[in-house]
């Protein structure tokens, strides 16, 4: 591997931040869009076009073993970079150990490929790249919330239609109703994928706006939107994050709300070790509102925690998620499809003691960024604890944008980025 220089310089415009970026804005807006998408791309025959930017991701995975540099000199990875590499490759050996097919551990590859673009995205400096990142998440965010008001006004051709691949039959979006009020995804292909973009990208113009107003506005328009899908995870999330905001001046309750959260995370999925256990409801407004809840309480967590066959390394790379449902073949276990709960995933993914550790640490270096006096990193802290926060009842790994996140919080937290070449204007 070639040396890293610590004197090699690039200015902003190198070709290797760009394709990055670029990268990352194609993927983000081919899955903002995925369920328009895959519709107009499915009557031409063409689905396997919508996975070429995560295709391309794979070539600029290794840049880092190239000795490539960003803006400013900087590598685009350093030891605690590799170290996550170094950790995929195991959890790959682990899958591979444990018979995990060879499918569904280059499935779960391709879904990882998100992060570790994540890892390459360097803070931006410049005005001009930074006020163009900004206008991107902004026409994002509007792309969003309008697809999910048109949505829940008008249905769109793309809901409940289906599509083949890797001989599974999936769905192009995902078209359902609980207690007959419907779920609108808009232009994406699940609602609780919209109202992940809707949280993520309101919460990083929050960050970003200097006018009371403007934030006003696009945090009713954000929770309005939310809660048009019926996600109340997201909904929840995004106003404990709003608290956490507005206790700037007490530093210790701030930290105290985030341990709070993440520990209610960690220990929940794991309180209900047998099967069938719900909250008690008594009229129908609560039956509503803890549904959801009650199923993974039910089913999903324990059987998932149950069908953990190697608790101390965890399944591997591949065993756990879409990758295990969609190719995990006949050695595939059907509860571990779906976690629901992001700590829950890693657990099953990495084993008890290194997936609580994985998420707390994320958790923790999310609280660190948020907290920053840097514009850049207390956007990406904060868009950060509150997919941490979702994470409760969500895997939010298999999201896009969750996991492009995740590896720009691993990033940041790494010493990678200068914080005075990361300043970010507010707008």
């Amino acid at each position: 591997m070639q040396a890293l220089s610590e004197t090699t310089t690039f200015s902003s415009g190198d070709w290797k931040v760009r394709v990055v970026l670029l990268l990352g804005g194609l993927i983000l807006m081919t899955d903002a869009l995925g369920g328009a998408l895959r519709y107009y791309a499915s009557r031409h025959n063409l689905e396997i076009a919508l996975y070429l930017p995560k295709l391309l991701v794979v070539i600029a995975a290794f840049f880092p073993f190239a000795g490539f540099y960003s803006s400013n000199g900087y590598p685009f990875a350093n030891k605690p970079v590799f170290w996550v590499y170094y950790i995929l490759i195991f959890s790959i050996g682990i899958g591979i150990l444990h018979s995990v097919a060879y499918g569904a551990i280059a499935f779960m590859g391709l879904q990882l490929m998100p992060f570790v673009l994540g890892l390459l995205i360097t803070m931006p400096s410049g005005d001009t790249l930074t006020e163009n990142i900004i206008r991107f998440v902004f026409l994002l965010w509007i792309i969003t919330c309008v697809g999910i008001w048109v949505d829940y006004f008008i249905d769109f051709p793309w809901k409940g239609s289906l599509f083949e691949i890797y001989g599974s039959t999936i769905e192009l979006s995902r078209s359902w109703s609980t207690f007959g009020v419907e779920r609108p995804a808009g232009f994406t292909r699940i609602s609780a994928t919209a109202a992940f973009y809707a949280g993520i990208l309101g919460l990083l113009l929050l960050v970003f706006s200097r006018s009371s107003l403007a934030r006003v506005s696009i945090m009713l328009t954000t929770l309005a939107s939310m809660a048009v899908t019926t996600t109340k995870s997201a909904v929840a999330a995004t106003v404990v994050v709003l608290i956490f905001r507005i206790l700037r001046r007490a530093p210790k309750i701030r930290l105290s709300l985030v341990a709070a959260a993440m520990t209610a995370a960690v220990v929940l999925p794991l309180s209900y070790p047998k099967g069938n256990q719900e909250l008690p409801v008594d009229s129908d407004l609560s039956e509503q509102l803890f549904y959801s809840f009650n199923d993974r309480t039910a089913q999903t967590w324990p059987y998932f925690v149950a069908a953990i066959e190697h608790g101390i390394l965890g399944e591997g790379a591949g065993a756990v998620g879409t990758s295990n449902k969609i190719a995990g073949g006949a050695m595939s276990r059907i509860h571990l499809n779906v976690a629901d709960s992001f700590p829950l995933y890693l657990i099953g993914w990495f084993g008890f003691a290194g997936g609580i550790a994985i998420f707390l640490w994320l958790g923790y270096s999310a609280y660190g960024l948020a907290v920053s006096e840097n514009t850049w990193k207390e956007a990406i802290g904060t868009a950060g604890l509150f997919i941490m926060m979702v994470g409760i009842t969500i895997d939010v790994i298999e999201t896009v944008p969750g996991c492009i996140l995740l590896g720009i919080i691993v990033r940041g937290i790494s010493g990678m980025d200068p914080i005075e070449s990361s300043e970010a204007p507010v707008c």
